[in-house]
């Protein structure tokens, strides 16, 4: 289980105003039961994924502070550091920080992602009040749905996602997180043309999304991987334990198959013992991995402390 923040590492964080009726608290996997679940049977809990090295957190977590102490106790901020708590970060599927979840009574109900400006903060916490005040719609919970479907993916079930993507679609067709979801599953999938197809049709607005961008490298790394079995690359690694091509093989496989530990161990065992092969090309390809799954993927952070360490030690 994981423990707080230690003192040191606290120093690390964005200033912060004083919690006042613990309304603005930090969480980590020890007291995230008692200080979200249980608190957003009460009210609105509003989850800020923020990590140290995030410039955008630090612009975004003082204006989340000051509107929620405005709000007067109608609803609570909890802040999470992804780098201290990636189970927290898997459990919600974190793509990118800032991300900010709003919970009521233990389920999603809705969130955003980057910084936003002091005007759209607070209609968004008037919004998720007033939800709470039961002035929301009966529709379905898309937030839920959408984090069912995130899990579904990463989990392998590719059809399940694609359901429940498409719910939600069918409730708001142009749903830029849905539809961003289902083309990455398409592509992770081996349906790279449906996933292009879709791409091409999105309107302007959500081409300029920094999501497209992202997306259209994940389907460039589908797109560039090579055919073939891990079973057999595998086993041509354990008799060719330095061949840097067949391990490099092995990640472009992994990753175009979703198993991501595994194309991230097999870049870090060419970084380990030969960091200039080809032109530092495997550190190369791992940044593009952690880009492409979002700094905030638990695979992510566990690859950056990987890599930092075999850098930096």
């Amino acid at each position: 289980m994981l423990i707080g923040l230690n003192k040191k590492k606290a120093l690390a964080q964005p200033a912060s105003a004083p919690a006042e009726n613990a309304l603005i608290i930090d969480i980590n996997a020890t007291n995230f039961e008692s200080a979200v679940l249980k608190a957003s049977m009460d009210k609105p809990v509003i989850i800020d994924f923020w990590a140290p090295w995030c410039g955008p957190c630090r612009q975004l977590i003082p204006n989340l502070e000051k509107a929620v102490t405005q709000r007067g106790g109608k609803v609570i901020l909890a802040k999470v550091n992804v780098d201290e708590n990636p189970e927290l970060s898997q459990a919600f599927r974190i793509q990118s920080v800032p991300t900010v979840i709003a919970l009521y009574q233990g389920a999603p109900v809705s969130g955003f992602a980057g910084a936003k400006p002091m005007s759209e903060i607070e209609h968004f916490l008037d919004e998720i009040i007033a939800h709470a005040g039961g002035n929301a719609d009966n529709g379905p919970d898309l937030a839920t749905l959408i984090a069912e479907a995130a899990h579904a993916s990463d989990a392998g079930d590719f059809e399940r996602a694609q359901t429940l993507y498409g719910t939600v679609l069918q409730e708001q067709p142009g749903h830029a997180e849905a539809l961003f979801g289902l083309i990455k599953v398409y592509a992770i999938s081996g349906h790279v043309d449906q996933a292009e197809q879709i791409m091409t049709s999105l309107p302007d607005e959500l081409r300029n999304d920094p999501e497209y961008a992202l997306i259209q490298k994940t389907i460039a790394l589908v797109r560039a991987a090579p055919k073939g079995e891990i079973e057999t690359l595998e086993a041509k690694i354990a008799q060719e334990p330095d061949n840097w091509d067949a391990l490099f093989e092995l990640a472009e496989i992994c990753f175009a198959k979703n198993q991501k530990e595994k194309a991230c161990d097999a870049l870090i065992s060419i970084i380990s013992r030969n960091k200039e092969w080809n032109e530092g090309k495997a550190r190369t390809q791992l940044l593009a991995y952690f880009e492409s799954w979002g700094f905030a993927d638990p695979a992510s952070v566990a690859g950056r402390k990987k890599l930092s360490k075999l850098l930096f030690s």
